[in-house]
């Protein structure tokens, strides 16, 4: 099952003024997993008080309105294995 990771570091102001002129965008989720056929993207949170930003958020519901693309925002490792296993019991 091939996934990807988003690159997220901890970067400096500068850094990010530098992303935001040239286009890039801040909030995509963190995992894209594809699975038989359908893109599933997960936003990452600590188990307890994580919480996704607005511009976490903008990016899900976008992505969301896709064909086939479904996204969801997972506190812990447990929740997200859940949202994997379910996608590979469908299997279709």
């Amino acid at each position: 099952m091939p996934e990807t990771i988003s690159p997220n570091p901890i970067i400096a102001p500068i850094e990010k003024a530098k992303n935001k002129a040239s286009g890039l965008r801040a909030g995509l989720p963190d995992l894209l997993v594809i699975i038989n056929k359908r893109l599933v993207f997960i936003e990452m949170k600590r188990n307890k008080g994580g919480k996704a930003s607005p511009e976490q958020m903008d990016w899900l519901i976008k992505l969301s309105e896709c064909e086939n693309v479904f996204t969801y925002v997972c506190e812990g490792f447990e929740k997200a294995k859940k949202v994997i296993d379910f996608h590979l019991k469908l299997n279709i």
